[in-house]
């Protein structure tokens, strides 16, 4: 059963079990990697693996709501890259509240501005 996706639920409590997390949380932290090793000039390399993340990770709320809370900092400083887009295609209360969550969880990342935008993505 999901919830409705204006319900205001602890994202800190949402942890669903679902076939495809091990596969999209893998995705996550495998674009970390994959991203810091990929020069900042090559836009196409760039841009492929964007997509490739934000497919993932814009397919169901509770599932990335789970998958980012156990994302490491460097993970989460480059998932930030497409925060907004996630936003935009999520269209989720509880998702804004997990990326808040998550800046005060790793106060040394500059997440703000990204979250901000996120936030009007919605």
């Amino acid at each position: 059963m999901s919830p409705h996706k204006d319900a205001q639920i602890p994202f800190r409590l949402l942890v669903w079990n679902n076939a495809f997390r091990p596969k999209c949380r893998t995705k996550s932290s495998d674009y970390a990697g994959k991203r810091s090793k990929i020069n900042d000039e090559d836009d196409y390399r760039i841009e492929k693996c964007r997509d490739e993340l934000i497919d993932a990770l814009s397919q169901d709320e509770l599932l990335t709501i789970d998958i980012l809370n156990q994302l490491n900092e460097k993970e989460i400083l480059y998932t930030s890259e497409v925060f907004e887009e996630i936003a935009y295609n999520l269209q989720s209360v509880n998702y804004i509240n997990c990326l808040k969550y998550i800046e005060k969880k790793y106060p040394s990342l500059d997440i703000k501005d990204a979250i901000e935008v996120a936030t009007e993505f919605i």
